[in-house]
């Protein structure tokens, strides 16, 4: 009996890694680069990073209003400027390269950490196009940086699959919802920011009370694409066009056969 409890009460914890250190201040300010005078640039990039960043201060507003004893988050919010050059004076960086060195890392943060857990600054640098030939689509970016601004805030890796702080990436033509494990463990590191000590534990397990839920993405924060833009990319997608070319093989392949019979 008492390992059926323990492995259903496993069965039910959600819970999510953090990196021991978060900002000091509320107000967090980003520089975002866009690369524009690169041939692989594409303006969605920026949209896509925009777009990240109102998802997150979104959810947290919302994870606030929903849970009073964690109201203080209304006021954390990601703030970003627009600039073609490098200037001085900003939270967080943010810029791309045209192709990362791993399939495994699309996306990188770097933060400087002053004592004793303070973050000083931070670095989010994002490729344009993974190793294996995919070139990241609108969508893709936005989960990629949505991605990474959880590990500027101070959050590193859930165990839950469709969640998007889970360190595997899968290209989808969705966008992947912020959650409420995201926002419990952003407010239990500026609660304790707020009292000035460090976290003692690198895991964060969400209480039963709150609840697992993923939040809703507004509309305008959903990059838009019709039916024929969807289909393209759709198709556009190595793994996809392998499997459409194949099966146009085997179909004429298969008519051929069929006509020999006939004649």
């Amino acid at each position: 009996m008492v390992l059926a409890f323990s492995l259903a009460r496993a069965q039910t914890e959600y819970s999510i890694e953090i990196r021991g250190y978060t900002w000091d201040h509320s107000t967090i300010t980003v520089r975002i680069l866009p690369q524009q005078n690169m041939t692989w640039w594409k303006p969605e990039y920026l949209n896509a990073s925009l777009q990240g960043i109102s998802q997150w201060n979104d959810a947290m507003q919302e994870f606030a209003q929903n849970n009073p004893s964690f109201s203080f988050l209304s006021d954390v919010r990601f703030v970003p400027t627009i600039s073609y050059e490098v200037v001085s004076g900003f939270n967080v960086y943010m810029g791309w390269i045209a192709e990362c060195a791993s399939e495994e890392v699309i996306g990188q943060t770097e933060t400087t950490v002053k004592f004793p857990c303070h973050s000083m600054n931070s670095t989010v640098c994002l490729s344009a196009k993974a190793p294996s030939g995919h070139v990241m689509t609108e969508v893709d970016m936005q989960n990629i940086v949505v991605h990474e601004l959880g590990h500027v805030i101070g959050l590193s890796h859930t165990n839950i699959s469709r969640d998007v702080m889970y360190p595997t990436v899968y290209y989808q033509e969705t966008v992947k919802p912020l959650s409420t494990l995201d926002m419990y463990g952003v407010a239990k590191l500026f609660e304790l920011a707020t009292t000035g000590a460090c976290p003692e534990e690198d895991l964060v397990i969400m209480p039963q009370s709150i609840g697992y839920s993923q939040l809703e993405i507004a509309p305008e924060n959903v990059p838009s694409q019709n039916l024929t833009e969807y289909a393209i990319r759709i198709l556009s997608r190595p793994e996809v066009f392998i499997i459409v070319v194949t099966l146009l093989i085997v179909v004429v392949a298969f008519l051929a056969r069929q006509r020999k019979k006939l004649t």
